[in-house]
């Protein structure tokens, strides 16, 4: 998303989801710090398009456990 409509855009829904969503406190705590970091990633990805490749990374981070999960 990050990489579609910039960061700023993409913060705004995002957190908008997790706002109206109402979901459990740790679930929200848990996707907002992931979206912080998967708009990081779309950033630095961001001048060269490389979707795939900020995809791939995202997918690195999740395996090595950089983002965050619920126990």
């Amino acid at each position: 998303m990050t990489m579609r409509i910039g960061a700023d855009a993409a913060e705004r829904i995002a957190t908008n989801h997790e706002t109206v969503a109402q979901g459990p406190a740790d679930e929200t705590s848990m996707d907002l710090y992931n979206n912080a970091q998967g708009r990081f990633l779309g950033s630095a990805f961001a001048s060269s398009g490389d979707e795939a490749s900020a995809l791939n990374q995202c997918a690195l981070w999740a395996s090595i456990g950089l983002l965050s999960t619920l126990s």
